[in-house]
């Protein structure tokens, strides 16, 4: 293990390091606490080997609320967690987040237009923290289609493999069920454009 090092340490592009103890190359910006507790929430004991990275994603809308999704059809719930797993899995071969690890850990920052009514991160958690495991375990989750007409093709909708599956153990959260909420009130720019989802992963490198 190396000697202690910088909060905000990164081990290349997209795998912020938010920790101490971690053997790591280059400063490139200061840490945001979330994913100081992100990396914090795996077992970092200072017998296991490696460095802790945490890959950020960042998509421009955000998850349903419970309260939204237990209203839908099933066409539309089975459409919307397609779209995530696609979206999640894509970003993983971009960042070529590792394969295997048996135990990851996982936050989020839910950004609104505005802060509106009390937001409750339980009501979040429950579709997100479904959608994002899925999308990281090594597991197929039915199909997808592409094309159209008599060009329309199959695909099997597949996990990336990050985690083997998302079993109890696999995955440790942060705090508040690993669910911060933020808010973007720049009135110049539209509603759409100021909703987030920022997904922290923090896995131990080898």
């Amino acid at each position: 293990m190396g000697e202690p090092v910088r909060l905000g340490e990164v081990v290349s592009r997209g795998e912020i390091l938010a920790g101490q103890r971690y053997a790591v190359s280059r400063v490139v910006r200061p840490p945001l606490r979330q994913e100081e507790e992100v990396a914090q929430v795996l077992p970092l004991d200072e017998h296991q080997p490696g460095t802790v990275a945490v890959f950020v994603m960042v998509f421009p809308y955000l998850p349903p609320s419970k309260n939204q999704y237990d209203g839908w059809e099933h066409g539309w719930k089975s459409s919307a967690k397609r779209k995530w797993i696609r979206a999640v899995v894509d970003e993983c071969k971009r960042q070529n987040l590792p394969k295997g690890v048996p135990t990851i850990g996982l936050s989020a920052r839910l950004t609104f237009p505005g802060r509106g009514y009390s937001r409750d991160p339980q009501n979040y958690a429950s579709t997100l923290w479904n959608f994002v495991p899925d999308a990281l375990e090594d597991k197929q989750h039915g199909t997808y289609k592409t094309g159209t007409g008599d060009n329309v093709v199959v695909h099997p909708l597949r996990g990336y493999g990050l985690i083997p599956d998302d079993r109890q153990g696999r995955i440790q959260f942060g705090p508040n069920l690993g669910i911060q909420f933020a808010f973007d009130e720049r009135k110049a720019i539209p509603k759409d454009r100021r909703k987030r989802t920022r997904i922290q992963i923090a896995v131990r490198m080898p």
